[in-house]
């Protein structure tokens, strides 16, 4: 028998909701792109798609989300030094997420670093 991959989308989607500060949207697609993930936006509305292909378990679909995450909390598309600290933040707060920490919204992202999203339509 094959090995099973549980990801518990509603758990990860409710925490990066409250990483964006809005409603996020997931769009997972096995269409060849080269890419893990993207970030889109359409206004107020968030769409992160993650590339099926590539993300085969939890910890690669947190992977991709605190990466996508870590573009809209910063506000760049750029890899630098500020985006890295983000997307480490971001990740944690999305790993304890899962585990079913329940700290405040505001406390955990102090305490980790997340500051919200910086995106100027927000």
């Amino acid at each position: 028998m094959a090995n099973t991959v549980i990801i518990r989308w509603q758990r990860i989607l409710a925490a990066a909701t409250q990483v964006a500060e809005r409603h996020v949207d997931l769009c997972l697609s096995s269409m060849p792109t080269g890419h893990r993930g993207a970030l889109l936006r359409q206004g107020q509305r968030i769409i992160i798609y993650i590339d099926l292909d590539h993300a085969k378990s939890e910890a690669d679909v947190i992977a991709v989300m605190a990466h996508e995450l870590a573009h809209l909390v910063v506000g760049t598309a750029e890899h630098d030094d500020r985006w890295r600290q983000q997307m480490d933040s971001i990740q944690e707060y999305l790993r304890k997420a899962l585990r079913g920490v329940s700290d405040e919204k505001k406390e955990t992202q102090a305490e980790n670093g997340c500051t919200g999203s910086s995106d100027p339509a927000h």
